[in-house]
């Protein structure tokens, strides 16, 4: 006999009226106990079997598009420029009102690492509510390869190898930055459409980059600290992400005339570290969504829309190039690369497929055994800017700091030294060392360092900005893209925390 009808019997011998009155009351709390047991054994399931973050938004992968001419990279390519005719072929409407969920597209997010020197790019979003300067209090809890150091720029830049030269710069920079941009909130390589009206000289030829130009001028503020939601340069970063959000075409992409998929990569990147540095996992500022002007979906959705783009004109080579269908260089790849790893840590789709089809491109083009030294396309040889892209792609890809290729590989940039004249170069080899640490990156960064703090334009309306005659990127990016590169270069303390810890990797070899 059961529990409840022993009781029942029980309370029999007490009088019927006491029996009907129990009997009523444990027939209510059976059917109780049942609903609700019944209820949390479908909670269980549920949550057992619905994938990490299934109530965010997955988006249509963007749609096949018509090629345009090859055109002039924005960036060193190791190649000779190419003439590129001015007609965009692009459709740029924004309809963000057209945008619908699919039904076949799985969640699928790359795997975070249980080991934190592994982790690509792991995580703690930066919260700066309050905070005006753009310059908050430091996240004890920050993990290698997160982008969270940005909250403490101040407090630890100096031990991390900046001085108080080097931040002055940044400031400087920054400041010009900020008044070369336009009214629309977008910024132009040709200096002669902004406010600046040719007071700066090394003006770049790249009027038809604008999304690339804008997307690249955004970077330097969100390194420093700085949001749509929070910092001395709010209003700049917002006005910039809403050109970048209004410019975004069907497809997901930026593609442009002399941009490119340069121009997509770069502002995938920008809108991917914008939504870490605000909305991302774990860091919801309901109050900032008001004074932001930029609706928080908004931003997510073309944040995860750029991704798609990427993840849907993959060769299948596993890279990409100028346009679609075309196999892939290392230069574009890195910025696609680089763009997809902060989609990882800002907590969108990036289907591991896809990470894996880089690692295989990187593998065709090593230019030794073991991939430490790259080139541009494959069979091309070894090149000094292109071995630096692929060693940064590595080691975001969880190459260990013991791995022959990236201890060869530091070897080999640290024997090349910096250059005076190729910001591109010293803005990949910069953040490889940096993540490599030791004797080689303390070398490296006192010359580069301080090399840009001295060359640093001190006056003038020119006054904060960069230009270094004969850079792969002067002729279409100017003075508006060494500036921004060499920006990002000394914010190398605080945008990325080192990917490997002392206590993983052992002593410095």
């Amino acid at each position: 006999m059961d529990h409840a009808s022993v009781a029942v019997t029980e309370y029999e011998s007490a009088g019927s009226s006491r029996t009907e009155t129990l009997e009523l009351s444990l027939r209510s709390w059976l059917l109780s106990l049942c609903v609700h047991a019944s209820l949390m054994i479908v909670l269980a399931c549920w949550f057992q079997q619905t994938p990490a973050g299934i109530g965010e938004l997955v988006l249509e992968l963007g749609k096949s598009f018509e090629s345009g001419q090859p055109s002039v990279p924005l960036v060193a390519t190791d190649m000779a420029p190419v003439l590129v005719s001015q007609d965009d072929p692009r459709n740029t409407e924004n309809p963000l009102d057209e945008l619908v969920l699919p039904t076949d597209v799985p969640m699928e997010v790359f795997p975070i690492a249980s080991d934190p020197a592994q982790t690509p790019m792991a995580v703690i979003p930066v919260n700066l509510q309050g905070d005006d300067t753009g310059l908050g209090q430091h996240d004890s809890t920050n993990t290698p390869g997160e982008i969270g150091g940005r909250s403490g720029r101040r407090s630890d830049a100096i031990g991390r190898g900046a001085t108080a030269e080097s931040e002055a710069a940044v400031d400087r920079a920054l400041a010009w930055l900020a008044t070369h941009q336009l009214s629309n909130g977008s910024w132009c390589f040709d200096l002669h459409e902004c406010q600046c009206n040719g007071r700066c000289g090394q003006s770049g030829h790249g009027s038809a980059a604008r999304n690339a130009a804008t997307g690249l001028a955004i970077l330097p503020f969100l390194g420093a600290g700085h949001t749509h939601e929070a910092g001395k340069y709010r209003s700049t970063v917002q006005r910039g992400l809403s050109y970048l959000v209004k410019s975004q075409q069907k497809d997901g992409g930026f593609w442009e005339p002399q941009g490119n998929m340069y121009s997509h990569g770069v502002c995938a990147l920008t809108l991917c570290e914008a939504w870490a540095m605000s909305k991302g996992p774990g860091n919801p500022s309901p109050t900032n969504r008001r004074v932001s002007g930029l609706d928080p979906s908004v931003l997510r959705r073309a944040t995860q829309r750029a991704i798609n783009y990427i993840v849907e004109i993959q060769h299948a080579g596993g890279g990409w190039r100028y346009q679609k269908g075309e196999p892939g260089d290392t230069s574009v790849v890195a910025w696609q690369s680089m763009a997809l790893r902060s989609g990882v840590m800002a907590g969108l789709a990036v289907p591991p497929r896809t990470l894996q089809g880089i690692d295989r491109f990187l593998d065709s083009v090593q230019a030794d055994n073991y991939g430490a030294l790259y080139g541009y396309l494959p069979g091309s040889g070894g090149r000094e800017s292109m071995t630096a892209a692929g060693l940064l792609c590595r080691q975001y890809a969880g190459w260990s700091r013991g791995h022959p290729a990236i201890v060869n590989g530091a070897e080999k940039l640290a024997e090349w030294g910096p250059s005076s004249n190729n910001v591109y170069y010293n803005y990949y080899a910069t953040q490889v060392l940096h993540h490599f640490q030791g004797a080689r990156w303390d070398q490296w960064n006192r010359v580069l360092r301080d090399y840009l703090v001295a060359e640093q334009s001190q006056e003038g309306h020119e006054l904060g900005s960069w230009y270094f005659e004969d850079d792969f990127g002067s002729d279409i990016g100017g003075r508006l893209y060494i500036t921004a590169m060499s920006t990002m270069t000394l914010e190398v303390y605080y945008r990325h925390m080192p990917i490997y810890t002392t206590n993983a990797v052992g002593e410095d070899p």
